[in-house]
């Protein structure tokens, strides 16, 4: 059965959205923790990257764009 209204969620979906943005959440307070002077982007793009897949999750910027050039970095 096709909704009514296509730009508002299901309960579901806004469960799964809500998880996303906690485990992001939670990533960026502990990347502002590490960011200080000395530290390299490549550094902080590491850290980021295994907590994400120590959540289960996966980056939305890493691989994206054009297959001869796809974003490097899991931060952007």
């Amino acid at each position: 059965m096709a909704r009514t209204n296509p730009s508002l969620k299901t309960p579901t979906e806004v469960a799964g959205i809500r998880a996303g943005g906690e485990i992001l959440g939670n990533i960026l307070a502990a990347l502002a923790e590490l960011a200080r002077p000395g530290i390299s982007p490549a550094e902080l793009n590491d850290f980021a990257e295994k907590e994400i897949k120590r959540a289960g999750a996966e980056s939305s910027f890493k691989g994206y764009g054009p297959k001869k050039n796809p974003f490097p970095a899991a931060l952007c």
